[in-house]
């Protein structure tokens, strides 16, 4: 298991990684220090090590508020191209990076994609089609 940052307090995990993004999503109403940690070891997303913790990689490419705190896995974050054309060789006229943990900009990352794709809605007889 390879480490993203290591001998970190709980503090700066909450600070670190989107630790109430974590607890809405697997539907924990857990307020106690304890059990938030135990279930963030169970999930691989930190390891105890003595009085400390060591995020994993995976926690930090998931849960991470901000990629830049873990410059070694920034590289490999979302990014948006929309191109002029069909093809990688078209220019690009848009392009974005992500730098948040990729579960935690997933919703910004579908919304973004869907702002750049044209489509049409159609209602014709009452029923909506969705015209690429």
């Amino acid at each position: 298991m390879e480490f993203a940052k290591t001998n970190v307090s709980y503090p700066d995990i909450e600070n670190l990684l989107d630790i109430n993004f974590y607890k809405r999503t697997i539907n924990m109403d857990i307020i106690h220090e304890s059990d938030i940690i135990q279930s963030l070891i169970e999930d691989n997303i930190i390891v105890s090590s003595g009085n400390s913790f060591d995020i994993t990689n995976l926690g930090a490419y998931t849960l991470a508020k901000d990629m830049n705190s873990f410059p070694h896995l920034k590289r490999r974050t979302v990014r948006i191209t929309k191109y002029e054309g069909n093809y990688k060789t078209d220019n690009a006229v848009y392009d974005a990076i992500g730098n948040m943990g990729i579960i935690v900009g997933f919703h910004n990352m579908i919304v973004n994609i869907m702002r750049h794709i044209p489509y049409v809605e159609d209602y014709t007889g009452g029923i909506r089609n969705d015209i690429p």
